[in-house]
């Protein structure tokens, strides 16, 4: 009788990842102990679309408050509130999706220097409100505004914010100009694009010029350096450096810069010292309890260093926070389930993002080396053809640079084709693209 074998690790795997609750976004999660809530964008009443940035600035930077107020209260991203962006969802059936007691939701109006905020704290079981105001301030009080926001809020809902609490607050712009180039900045950033982030680029780098003691924008500066090398829109390796030279000119202003420390963390894991991005991103998570990115950064470090329990619990993390993942947190989970053998729900995840975002590199390497390798190869070369239009100057080494893990993520035999597979769907090899021979 003939003997069949039966691989049944990727199986296992696949368990695996499910019990750790990393494979996928969690589906209606159980509300958590104590106060929960989702700040939803805040409408822009202005009749001026130009105004969306403050808006969303407001809203983040409540977001951002809230979470920092109180370790009893649970706040979701803001990524995943800016979902529901437009949109009028039943205050129940958020409470549901995304396991929240509490929703905030508001508008915003501006008047030349003025703006009027609204707020409406509701219960979201019910859809009760248990608490709403109106407050009129100058655009450059609206800092002062939050901080009375978030006082009002945990009254409401039982807690109390205290001053060692209040310590931890961003220090606000001091002027008009760097608050709008601030926001401005941010909300291009947060597209992630190329032509936004050149944009928020130049907006940031104005904020610093009107006010050189504004940590945050040093940070967010950083940012698109980062974001730049990082989505291979450029192979100049000196953003790094110039990343980590801002970020650290940040903390030397405020030790409490959230943004400053994740971007450390950032550069450090991209020079492989996984140990030092750790502890800048443990920093980061610490002053930013709700920002998703710093939480699925850490696990990608911690992943470097073999750390796998302790990665899979930030990944779950970032996940909680963010049940509808923002572009980068799906390639992670792409990647998550690649590594776990299930290899169709990695490339609809990696396709989500190339929908999503055109100018998106990484997602189109996994995919080239993926359907060059499964004999898609017509496809394959389209995707090629795409990485080439993202960034002229990209070739197959720099490509297989992007992914962190990436021999860790693949089997060994799929890791040693790996670059034949980029370049025989058209990728250029390195020696090709400085004229060397082959």
């Amino acid at each position: 009788m003939a003997r069949i074998n039966v691989d049944f690790r990727p199986y296992l795997r696949g368990l695996v990842i499910d019990a750790l609750g990393i494979s996928k976004p969690p589906r209606n999660p159980t509300v958590p102990k104590g106060a929960s809530i989702v700040v939803l964008p805040f409408e822009n009443v202005s009749g001026d679309e130009e105004q969306e940035y403050l808006t969303d600035g407001v809203t983040q930077e409540l977001t951002n408050a809230l979470s920092r107020s109180s370790r009893y209260v649970f706040v979701i991203s803001f990524e995943t509130a800016f979902s529901y962006k437009g949109r009028n969802v039943d205050p129940a059936r958020l409470g549901t999706e995304l396991g929240v007691r509490y929703v905030l939701r508001g508008s915003i109006e501006r008047k030349e220097d003025r703006v009027q905020i609204k707020a409406d704290l509701i219960e979201a079981q019910d859809g009760r409100s248990l608490w709403s105001d109106s407050f009129d301030s100058e655009l450059t009080d609206t800092y002062a505004v939050q901080t009375e926001i978030v006082k009002r809020i945990l009254e409401a809902v039982g807690y109390k914010l205290e001053t060692s609490e209040l310590e931890r607050f961003v220090k606000p712009p001091s002027s008009l100009i760097s608050v709008e180039a601030l926001w401005r900045g941010y909300y291009h950033l947060r597209q992630l694009r190329k032509e936004h982030m050149l944009k928020a680029r130049a907006l940031l780098q104005s904020a610093i010029d009107e006010d050189p003691k504004l940590a945050t924008a040093y940070g967010l500066l950083a940012g698109t350096y980062t974001q730049e090398f990082a989505q291979g829109w450029t192979l100049d390796r000196s953003n790094i450096d110039r990343a980590r030279e801002l970020a650290t000119k940040g903390l030397s202003i405020d030790q409490n810069a959230g943004s400053c420390h994740a971007l450390l963390g950032i550069v450090e894991l991209m020079e492989g010292n996984w140990r030092q991005s750790v502890k800048h991103l443990d920093r980061a998570v610490a002053l930013d309890p709700c920002l998703t990115w710093p939480h699925a950064m850490r696990g990608m470090a911690l992943a470097e260093g073999h750390q796998r329990l302790e990665s899979s619990r930030s990944i779950k993390r970032a996940l909680r926070l963010d049940p509808n993942p923002p572009p980068g947190l799906l390639m992670a989970l792409a990647y998550i389930n690649y590594g776990a053998g299930r290899k169709t729900e990695a490339m609809e995840l990696l396709e989500k993002v190339r929908h999503e975002k055109p100018d998106n590199l990484l997602c189109r390497v996994g995919l080239t080396a993926y359907h060059q390798r499964e004999g898609n190869k017509g496809y394959a070369r389209q995707l090629a053809r795409e990485m080439i239009e993202i960034n002229p100057d990209i070739y197959v080494e720099a490509a297989m640079e992007l992914i962190p893990s990436l021999e860790q993520i693949h089997p060994k035999w799929e890791f040693a084709r790996y670059a034949d597979d980029l370049a025989a769907a058209g990728l250029p090899r390195k020696a090709e693209k400085v004229g060397e021979p082959r």
